[in-house]
């Protein structure tokens, strides 16, 4: 049997800037549906690092919130 449930992961974003102003912008107009476009195993000091990427390594929180239900998937 397999089961879903809606949880909570925490990651890091890594963005190029030449402020924080302008990295909250860059920030601002990635809305993510499918992060894995944007994943890099490339390290935040590599100039090929892309404007925006995210790091591979993140931190899983448990369900989003304590109501989120666990169902069975068909």
């Amino acid at each position: 049997m397999v089961y879903r449930v809606d949880v909570l992961i925490c990651g890091t974003a890594y963005i190029r800037a030449s402020s924080p102003e302008e990295a909250q912008a860059i920030l601002d107009t990635h809305r993510l549906e499918d992060a894995s476009e944007h994943v890099s195993g490339l390290m935040y000091d590599d100039p090929e690092l892309p404007e925006f990427s995210l790091s591979p390594a993140m931190t899983l929180y448990g369900k989003f919130q304590h109501e989120s239900p666990i169902e069975e998937m068909e």
